[in-house]
């Protein structure tokens, strides 16, 4: 039988960001619980590399290191991670570049941010034992929402939505949504 676990926000802060700096993952507690065919997650603040973020008045906390990347996933085996939400441009379009790439160098695929809506919009295919999984994640409407042409997150609209979730019933035999 295929497995599928999911973990909500994935807020790397406090004395989570603490722990890192003693060398422990957010996950060492709970490693054996997410031990899944599919693991899928939703990363709350973008990886950056930035000291200063893009909208004034953002603070520090809501950023991840991109040092500490390795160390979070140590142990555990995301599959898919939803980057959609109100956070994703927090650190510009350099924080969300840095946290797709962060996310694919440790083998996940992240969805539901990117450069363009057209690219935020598309779904993530996973399979196992003949079974495809699709993934899409939207956030809800802000100065954080990808259009045709700036990034940021898919926007939270019942019309992509539904168009997005037929054209993925095509290709999935189950489909999945995050908001």
């Amino acid at each position: 039988m295929t497995s599928l676990k999911f973990v909500g926000d994935i807020a790397v802060f406090g004395k989570v960001k603490d722990n890192l700096v003693l060398g422990k993952s957010p996950f060492y507690l709970v490693k054996e619980e997410l031990d899944a065919d599919f693991l899928v997650g939703n990363l709350e603040f973008p990886f950056t590399v930035l000291q200063e973020p893009h909208f004034v008045g953002v603070s520090d906390e809501y950023m991840v290191p991109e040092q500490f990347a390795k160390q979070i996933f140590a142990g555990v085996s995301f599959d898919v991670m939803s980057i959609a939400n109100n956070h994703i441009m927090d650190w510009g379009e350099e924080g969300l570049l840095t946290t797709k790439r962060v996310l694919a160098e440790n083998g996940i695929v992240p969805i539901g941010a990117d450069l363009t809506l057209q690219n935020a919009r598309l779904p993530a295919v996973v399979e196992k034992d003949g079974i495809r999984f699709g993934f899409l994640a939207y956030a809800r409407s802000g100065g954080w929402s990808a259009t045709k042409t700036s990034p940021g997150a898919s926007p939270l609209v019942k019309d992509i939505i539904l168009e997005d979730v037929t054209s993925l019933k095509k290709k999935a035999d189950f489909v999945t949504l995050f908001f």
